[in-house]
Parts: structure tokens; sequence; C-alpha cells
């Protein structure tokens, strides 16, 4: 692996090159057979042959639907090299570089698979490592129509503040262990089927769209409904009503469970489930825990870091965006503009025919933390205790009851299994938004750069 600031290429063990320009990059790439990161792609210590990187029949620029760069592939006579952004990795540009270098070989020496991109694409080639490993069956992604239906009705994860906008001096935080991990290790698989009228011992797992009845008012509700309108945000409805909702199989027992009437229309099924997955779940939650106990903090981080990324590739659509000169572009692609500038490419989709995603794989994983977390916090919110829900926690009025959870950080937290409620107080605290919580002990703000 090597750094790039600005023309001069650092290897690993702090050789310098200068360079004149991308063709000489690209030749020093290829005869090295390295991996390039580079600070950011725009803005400050960017890099500094983007314009040549968008005209060379060499170059992929791959960027997002907004047209920020996020990596650029490089192919020659059948060889793929990369050049990768600091944020890429979740990390600073602004962050010492032979530092990052460092971390990254640590985990790519401790997971044994090579120098890979980003680390959804190291997950997902651990994940098909675990398949060869274990001499597991393929699975098939379902058609287009079926990942239409799904993305077009996907919920994610689960958010209640019913306390929004009030402080507290004391609180309670509960936290679940590797909460995707522990419920990504069974799916439904097999051939995804529509349907008008659900045949329910023919489908083992369905998802379909349903029309629920709430008699009474409900102290949280066990089922999400995206509003019609702009926002489109979603909300667990708790007021007496019917609604329309798109659930899963597991999600309409829940609401029979709270005494709900229910009528299921048209969706999809699956002819079977599997665990398959849970292999690749063991597998990396045990690298995760050696990590641990190692003493090797940095690099447990970076395998959760893998995790997660691996986890959320699966919700990607099967198409990927790249940069193309002016002159290239088709009628609907977007003009990039950044910094205040507008530059001579734009942002162009192309589909990614070598795609692994399982969109229902990443719905239903989603489907079932929600579900974990809906459980967990049903009871505080029966006693008027629960404060918010965010994804995989729950924040409650301070109890007596939290002598019976591990407490999060200590050495014991990082052996408990996936799925494991921690357990952490919270002082002076204020439920300013959705997801943001501000205390002594964490500062919550999506979206808010620190």
């Amino acid at each position: 692996m090597t750094f790039l600031e600005e023309n001069r290429i650092y290897e690993e063990d702090g050789k310098c090159t200068v360079l004149v320009g991308l063709d000489d990059l690209l030749d020093f790439v290829f005869n090295k057979n390295v991996m390039v990161i580079v600070p950011t792609f725009f803005g400050n210590r960017s890099f500094p042959w983007i314009n040549e990187a968008v005209l060379s029949p060499d170059c992929k620029v791959l960027c997002t639907k907004k047209g920020v760069v996020t990596s650029i592939r490089a192919s020659r006579k059948r060889r793929t090299c990369w050049i990768v952004s600091c944020e890429a990795w979740s990390v600073d540009p602004d962050s010492d570089e032979f530092e990052f270098l460092s971390e990254l070989r640590e985990l790519f020496e401790y997971l044994g698979v090579g120098t890979c991109p980003t680390p959804s694409s190291l997950g997902m080639k651990l994940m098909q490592i675990s398949f060869g490993k274990y001499d597991l069956a393929k699975h098939n992604q379902p058609g287009g129509y079926v990942k239409e239906f799904i993305t077009k009705n996907l919920v994610g994860g689960r958010v209640d503040t019913p306390m929004e906008g009030e402080r507290f001096d004391n609180a309670d935080l509960f936290d679940m262990s590797s909460a995707y991990l522990a419920h990504f290790g069974h799916q439904p698989t097999g051939t995804a089927i529509f349907f008008k009228r659900l045949d329910r011992g023919y489908f083992p797992e369905w998802f379909a769209r349903c029309e629920i009845e709430v008699y009474g008012e409900l102290p949280i509700g066990p089922f999400p409904v995206r509003l019609k309108g702009k926002s489109g945000r979603v909300v667990y409805p708790t007021m007496p009503g019917k609604y329309t909702a798109f659930l899963w199989r597991s999600q309409v027992e829940d609401c029979y469970t709270v005494g709900l009437k229910v009528s299921i229309y048209d969706g999809v099924g699956w002819t079977g489930t599997t665990d398959d997955p849970l292999h690749w779940c063991r597998d990396i939650f045990t690298a995760k825990v050696i990590a641990a106990a190692q003493g090797r903090p940095i690099l447990e981080k970076n395998i959760k870091k893998v995790i997660v990324s691996a986890i959320g590739r699966h919700g990607s659509k099967n198409v990927y965006y790249t940069l193309v000169p002016e002159g290239e572009e088709d009628e609907l692609d977007l003009h990039v503009s950044a910094g205040g500038e507008s530059y001579a490419y734009f942002v162009h989709e192309e589909l990614n025919v070598n795609s692994a995603n399982m969109i229902h794989w990443y719905s239903y994983t989603l489907m079932q933390c929600a579900r974990s977390l809906y459980h967990f916090a049903e009871p505080y919110a029966e006693q008027g205790r629960l404060i918010a829900t965010n994804y995989d926690c729950a924040i409650v009025v301070e109890g007596d009851e939290s002598h019976q959870y591990v407490k999060k950080y200590s050495p014991e937290s990082w052996e408990c299994a996936p799925g494991t409620w921690l357990y952490m107080q919270l002082h002076n605290l204020w439920v300013k938004n959705p997801r943001t919580f501000i205390s002594d002990e964490m500062d919550v703000q999506p979206g808010v750069k620190r």
C-alpha cells in the first residue's frame, strides 16, 4: 500500500517518489502492484489529477449518486489497481497517513485475504470465502421486480422518541451488541414468487402489503408505516385507526400478539430459509473477539467497520456511479459541482452485472433488528419509562434493573454474544431530536461532523 500527498507517493517503509502526472502514477501503481490511499478527492489535500482520471481510458472514477468521488479503479491488461480516499474508510483526511497505512496493513494481514479498497468489499470477500470454506449452497438474488418491490418499501432502523426535547439528570442506556450481526445469520432463500393471495403453507417467509387495524391506544407500535408526502418519514402508530404497511411475516405475528387485525394482500414469498450466513457471522465475530482479547482496540474497531459495511452493502442497488466527461453524458446525468465550483463532468449510472447484493437479506436483517428493539422496549413503554430508541439501543428512565446487564465498554463486554444487551448510565441527558442525544458520556448527532 502507498499514500499519495500532492505529487509525492509514499510507500509503507517511508520511501518517497515524486510523480509528474497521472500516467506516471499508473505506471508506478501497476509496476509495484499497490493500492493508493489519498486524503480526499476534492478540497484540501485533494487528488491532483482528477480531471485527467475522468478522461483516461485506463480509469473509472467511482462516485456517489451526488457525485462525491469515493475511489478510482485503474485497469490495464486485465489487471486492476485501486486509488481510494481516507473517507472510504471513515477516516479523517487530516489523520496521520503512515499510522493509517499501518492500521490497514494490520487489518489485512490479520484477516488474511489481501488488500481491499473498502470495508464493504473486504467484508463481502470474507463472506464469499466463508461460503467456499464450508461448501455452502449458492443462493440466488431475487428478480428485478422483487428487488424493486423490496427496495421501494424498505424501512430502515427503528426510531422512537416519546420524550423528545426533555432533559434528565440520569438515564439508563441499553445497547444491543453487534446488532446487525446477531440478525444476519438466518435468511429467506429459494425462489421468490409474487402472490395476490397468501398461501401460508407454501411460503415459510414472505413480505407483503397489509392493512392493520388498531383498536385501542398502544404503548409502542409493533409495525412501521411510511408517511406519504415529501418527507416519507417512518412512524410506528400507537393510536386507533387503519394503516397500510409493508410487513414481513414476523411483524404480522407481532401485530397478532397485541390483538391487532391484519389483512394480508399482495406480496412476495420465498420457498425456503437458510442459516448459511451464520458461518460468516461466527467467523468474523470470532476474529473480532480475538482482536479484543489481544488488546488491539483499533483492529477490533476496524473489524466492526467491516461487519457493518458488508451487511449494509446488501442494501445497495445493483448499479454504480461514475464520472464521465462533458460530451459523453446521457440526458439525465447530473452535472457535478463541489465547493461552489462547477466541473466539466457528469454523474453517470451503470449496471453492476457482478453484484452479489441480496436486498431481501438486508431488509430482513433490519426488520429482525427492529423487532428485537421493539420487544426490549415494550415493557419500558408500558411503564411510561421509555425515553427513546435508536436502531439498536433504548434509553429509559433510570431504574434498578441495570445490575442484570453487562456494562458497556467493560472488559466482559467484548466477549458477549451478538444480540446481548449492554448497559451504560447517562448523566445530564438532553433528547434534542429523534436520534440526537447529548449527555456527559456521549454526543450522538447524525450528520454533524466531529
